[in-house]
């Protein structure tokens, strides 16, 4: 599956109504959903996840827990991001088994020592972001992409405006938080980058 956007989940944000209303003019297929606190303990971020699960569903859209293939696997979610200090994706798989959605988290080029090869990378920050290191630009993210044999989401202070040039860059889709989160129409917000990513690839 390749979607276009991977919209990931912030708990500063009201994160069911705001995903619910995100999703609500989305076709299947055209988003992925990211399930993410980090600050949360394991039964706060399964039940996060249980409650994304039927609005994801219901719109066709992938539903992947952030770092835990256990809460994964327990909550019938579609996959697991693994952090870039995480699991390696042939030991997610062999917990998830082979129809499992696997993301990574990238900064940089591909590992030569990595074992497997995820579904997906989210490589960042392209754009520059609080207490994240140096953004890569669109030519940093062109030279990285380029080195993984998967489906690369720009992450990062992304914005509508600057997807034509990552889709161009390598990217195939876009991730993000607050660009739809920290919007006050998420569903129009979405609309515009699924639709940018698009018209892009055509």
């Amino acid at each position: 599956m390749s979607f276009a956007v991977y919209l990931i989940t912030d708990p500063a944000y009201d994160v069911i109504h705001a995903t619910r209303a995100a999703l609500s003019g989305a076709q299947p297929g055209e988003v992925a959903v990211m399930a993410r606190d980090k600050k949360a303990c394991a039964r706060e971020h399964a039940a996060l996840c249980r409650a994304l699960l039927p609005i994801c569903r219901d719109r066709g859209a992938p539903l992947i827990v952030n770092g835990r293939c256990d809460i994964a696997r327990a909550v019938g979610a579609d996959g697991v991001h693994l952090p870039e200090a995480g699991l390696e994706t042939v030991e997610a798989r062999a917990l998830l088994g082979p129809e499992a959605l696997i993301g990574a988290s990238r900064h940089g080029p591909r590992r030569p020592s990595e074992r497997g090869a995820p579904d997906l990378v989210t490589l960042s920050p392209v754009g520059a972001v609080i207490n994240k290191s140096p953004p890569l630009g669109v030519h940093g993210f062109a030279r990285h992409a380029a080195s993984y044999g998967c489906d690369v989401y720009a992450l990062g202070g992304v914005t509508v405006a600057q997807v034509p040039a990552l889709v161009d860059a390598g990217a195939r889709g876009v991730a993000v938080i607050r660009a739809v989160y920290a919007s006050e129409d998420p569903a129009a917000a979405l609309e515009k980058l699924v639709s940018a990513v698009r018209s892009t690839r055509r």
